[in-house]
């Protein structure tokens, strides 16, 4: 059977996303510093020689896991669209996007996540990735909302940070808790509804 240009980048995506399922699947058993390319490959089912047909090495997979699991353009632009739509409802998007995102992905962020505390250089790469540019994004959705009159006049970068740090807080405290967690067998669009009119309202009652 000859290949085409089209089956062999199938073939080529599979090969990449199947040693990149492999590499998590390791570093998270045994950490970044104890998996080998071997380990990986045994994982994997393929020569070892196949993953440097891949990627040059541990750091390279890394990366390449940083970057399938943290996709920053999706989100940028999703905080561009929200921007000019009603402020309870885009909230409600973003906290809905977050949560969806971190809930499928939660093994591959959380690893990613220890891997950049205990690296100052992933920690860099990861802030320049991703920590950097969503938070601009967030920014710049609160800085027109402010000039648009929908939110009070906060200070853009707090409020980026309040409302992004409340996301992945939350994601981890409720991987933290497990199955007991309260709010695990909450639906989605009532968990979003709830958080969202949390940031936009705060918790003071009003007629007080």
């Amino acid at each position: 059977m000859i290949e085409t240009g089209d089956t062999k980048g199938q073939t080529k995506e599979y090969r990449r996303k199947q040693i990149m399922g492999a590499a998590l699947a390791v570093f998270s058993r045994k950490g970044y510093g104890e998996a080998t390319i071997p380990d990986i490959a045994m994982e994997a089912g393929v020569a070892v020689g196949t993953i440097y047909h891949y990627y040059e090495g541990k750091h390279d997979l890394l990366v390449s896991l940083i970057h399938t699991y943290v996709m920053t353009d999706p989100l940028r632009e999703l905080f561009a669209q929200l921007a000019e739509e009603d402020s309870r409802a885009s909230v409600r998007a973003i906290i809905e996007n977050g949560l969806d995102w971190g809930s499928d992905d939660l093994r591959g962020f959380l690893f990613i996540f220890t891997e950049v505390l205990r690296s100052p250089e992933l920690g860099k790469h990861f802030a320049g990735q991703f920590f950097t540019p969503v938070l601009q994004s967030l920014e710049e959705y609160v800085a027109k909302r402010v000039s648009s009159g929908d939110f009070r006049g906060v200070d853009q970068k707090v409020a980026a940070r309040a409302f992004g740090g409340m996301i992945l807080g939350f994601l981890l405290l409720r991987q933290m808790e497990g199955e007991q967690s309260a709010t695990k067998a909450m639906p989605l669009p009532e968990l979003t509804a709830e958080l969202g009119d949390i940031i936009l309202e705060g918790l003071q009652n009003r007629g007080c």
